[in-house]
Order: C-alpha cells, then sequence, then structure tokens
C-alpha cells in the first residue's frame, strides 16, 4: 500500500490511485465489511470519491531502446507484429507506461485478442517491455487535499442519511413478511421503484385468496369434467378445456389440483389422464 500513502498531509487533490482492498484487509487485519462502510462514509463526506471495481486498460512500457529492439532474435512473428503495432500507434512507451488497447492491437496485426495477450506476455518475460494485464480494481480519487485523520470531520448529515436508509430497508424487509393481503411481487417492484398493476397469480399471498375466492364445490365439479373429458384415454390441449363451461381461475385451480394430486399427466401442454385414475 506505498503506492497510496506517498502522499503527504496536504497534498493529493484530484490524485487517483488503484485500492485493492483484499491487500489493504490482510495488511492491517480488518474486515471487508469495516473498510467498504468506511470508504462509502469518506465519500459520501466529501473526501474522496470511490469507485468500484473501474475496468482498467492494459498498460505496456518498453524496457530496451528503440535501438535494442530492431536488434532483437528469436521472437516469433506474433510478437514481432505486436511489437510493430506498438510503436506506430503509441508514443511515450520508452519513458512511461502508457494504456493500450489489446482488441485494436489485434485489428491492426489481424491476430485473435487471445494470440496478442500471449505475444505481450512473452515479451514481458524476455523482458522486452513491461506488460500490466487489463484487470477491474477499485479507485480512489481525493477529492481535496489529505487530511490527517484527527483533522477529519464528518457532518451529521453523513450518519443521518445512513441510518434513515437503514431504517427504511429494515421496514421494508418486515412489511413484506408481515403483509399478507398484497402480491409478493407487486411489494418487491414497489421496493425497487417499479409499478405493476397485475397480480402474480404465483406467491402465497396470491394463491391463498385464489382459495378463498374459488368455491370449493365448483372446483370439484371442475375437477370432474376435466376427467370425465380426458377418459377417453387420447390426449387433449388445454385449448380443448373451453369446452368446459366455468370460470378460468376455477379451471386453472382444478387443473392445478389434478395435477398436484397426479391424477393428470401434463405432457408439455398434452394432457392425459393417468393410468391408475382412468375411472375417475
Amino acid at each position: 500500500m506505498a503506492y497510496f500513502y506517498q502522499i503527504g498531509v496536504g497534498s493529493g487533490y484530484q490524485a487517483t490511485f488503484e485500492f485493492p482492498i483484499d491487500i489493504f484487509v490482510r495488511a492491517y487485519g480488518l474486515s471487508n465489511i469495516l473498510v467498504y462502510s468506511s470508504l462509502h462514509i469518506l465519500d459520501r463526506a466529501g473526501y474522496i470519491e470511490y469507485v468500484e471495481e473501474q475496468d482498467s486498460l492494459a498498460r505496456v512500457k518498453f524496457l530496451l531502446e528503440r535501438d535494442d529492439l530492431y536488434r532483437l532474435q528469436g521472437n516469433t512473428d506474433n510478437e514481432d507484429k505486436v511489437v510493430i503495432a506498438l510503436l506506430r500507434n503509441y508514443s511515450g512507451l520508452f519513458n512511461d507506461y502508457a494504456f493500450i488497447d489489446e482488441a485494436f492491437i489485434a485489428q491492426e496485426t489481424t491476430l485473435t485478442q487471445p494470440l496478442v495477450y500471449q505475444a505481450l506476455k512473452a515479451l514481458a518475460q524476455k523482458r522486452i517491455i513491461s506488460f500490466i494485464p487489463r484487470k477491474k480494481i477499485p479507485l480512489i480519487r481525493f477529492r481535496q487535499r489529505r487530511e490527517d485523520s484527527k483533522d477529519l470531520v464528518f457532518p451529521p448529515s453523513v450518519y443521518d442519511d445512513l441510518r434513515r436508509r437503514f431504517a427504511d430497508r429494515v421496514e421494508a424487509i418486515i412489511s413484506y413478511c408481515t403483509t399478507d393481503n398484497q402480491c409478493r411481487s407487486r411489494q418487491l417492484l414497489r421496493y425497487f421503484g417499479e409499478e405493476n398493476r397485475h397480480e402474480c397469480g404465483q406467491c402465497d399471498v396470491c394463491l391463498d385468496r385464489s382459495k378463498k375466492q374459488t368455491p370449493a364445490g365448483k372446483v370439484e365439479e371442475t375437477m370432474q369434467a376435466i376427467c370425465q373429458l380426458l377418459s377417453d384415454n387420447n390426449t387433449h390441449t388445454l385449448a380443448e378445456l373451453a369446452e368446459i363451461h366455468c370460470s378460468q381461475d376455477v379451471l386453472i385451480e382444478g387443473m392445478r389440483r389434478l395435477i398436484a394430486e397426479r391424477k393428470v399427466i401434463d405432457d408439455d401442454g398434452l394432457l392425459k389422464l393417468a393410468d391408475k385414475d382412468k375411472d375417475i
């Protein structure tokens, strides 16, 4: 973590650094949750900007002088193609690291991206280049000058906002668990800011409501009618159930019970009576 703490107090404004949380946690014996929460508090307080897993491009720097490159021998054709593409399309590679686009190099060399990556790795092993592969890593940007920990000030609003959001989440969880008169799917969608005016028909609330609204006698009568329709030992489509005179809710409930009781077999929309129940 020396690269992060090389900034002295009073400096670092607008400086950006990679911040691998796993290394930080191991180095200081902290928990992931504690570090993660602390970073977000510092972000809300305006000291830093914390960007989670920024997709960083690959970086390359030549370790040899330009003239030495022309005297190299033993490189593969792919490696030579990659070196030429780097020299033609990127400047400053002999002085410092430069971001490169492996997809662009693949296009310039008519190679695939895996072959470009393998060539870059091989060139790095030969100490011709220094290659930092593309990776996803969190970034920290200082929004103001770095301060000593004793001088950090956290306004009450930072904690008030956290407390309010946590309380809202707890209340939403309690509401979801205790509310038994609203469709579960609609409750979840409303929590995430979406609206759905239709009931899902599959959650415990919808199924319980369906049972209460559907007369038990009518369902039993419909089940008998379905079995009578299927008693010819032939397969029937779901559309043929329309011949049974009842509401759609009753028909669905009757079919659901017959299938659950294994009296009717549903084979991808084709219905038939189970062998042991042909005489129902």
